[in-house]
């Protein structure tokens, strides 16, 4: 008679319990991957917007106007006319991870909330404010005319949401992770 002893039960049970790690929100492993997520996509979306002036879909964000470029060389920023949507190095220095919402852990955005504005501003535009209608007279006409004081402006549309490309790191990331926590390696 042949007897056989395995010890098949105990090395699911351990994989399981492994990749039950992952879904568990409080989990040290779980934590330890969202977080090197978040860190790397932060440090790909700063260089893809800051530095390369590409948006979400990975296309130039814009060209700068012709007033503004003279406004961004006489304060050191030089003459190229692509958008990387910095001037003073406060948005991009401030965009980083903050604290997740629901079961993430990690999120991308800013700390300072007058930064979160101005990427809402940049990337979805700006009304004009309207003070007064009024009329105005030219050769002899009446013209009803309303008055500004502050011009809309045109947003620049998604910059601040990863790419398909950054997304797609994120899972490779992930996928990485998980086959390290499978083959018994902590991360």
């Amino acid at each position: 008679m042949l007897t056989f002893k395995s010890n098949l039960k105990d090395v699911v049970s351990s994989i399981v319990g492994r990749v039950k790690s992952i879904n568990d929100l409080n989990a040290e492993q779980r934590d330890k991957m969202l977080r090197t997520i978040a860190f790397d996509t932060a440090a790909q979306m700063k260089v893809r917007i800051h530095q390369d002036g590409k948006n979400s879909k990975d296309t130039a964000i814009g060209e700068y106007s012709n007033s503004y470029l003279k406004f961004r060389e006489n304060n050191g920023r030089g003459t190229d006319k692509k958008v990387i949507l910095s001037l003073t190095r406060q948005m991009e220095n401030d965009f980083s991870i903050i604290g997740g919402s629901g079961a993430t852990g990690y999120d991308l955005g800013f700390k300072n909330p007058d930064n979160a504005n101005k990427a809402e501003w940049l990337q979805k535009g700006t009304k004009s404010a309207t003070v007064k209608e009024h009329n105005r007279t030219i050769n002899g006409k009446s013209y009803k005319v309303t008055s500004h004081t502050r011009k809309g402006r045109t947003g620049y549309g998604d910059v601040y949401k990863p790419t398909q490309l950054e997304v797609a790191h994120m899972r490779v990331v992930a996928e990485q992770f998980i086959t390290d926590i499978l083959n018994g390696e902590t991360a």
